[in-house]
């Protein structure tokens, strides 16, 4: 489970909803470090919803197997369901 401790203080600083266009950047915002902490909740729930299954986790993420394979690995996610 990604609970708020996984989210960066750039994020979590922001006051107004964190996608609008209305926001400033912080100046220590972090895109590549957002983006991962998105793609890690997509695929421990992909992976959840699959019962561990890779390959049906990347079906329903419409991704190569090859490329779950390299985010599971990237973003250090626990495979142990």
């Amino acid at each position: 489970t990604i609970t708020i401790e996984y989210l960066p203080d750039s994020i979590l600083s922001i006051e107004k909803p964190v996608l609008s266009l209305e926001n400033e950047l912080v100046e220590d915002f972090d895109l590549e470090a957002t983006i991962d902490i998105i793609k890690k909740f997509y695929i421990l729930k992909a992976l959840k919803d699959c019962n561990g299954n890779q390959t049906k986790a990347a079906e329903v993420l419409k991704i190569s197997a090859r490329s779950i394979r390299y985010y599971i690995k990237k973003l250090d996610i626990d495979t142990a369901f």
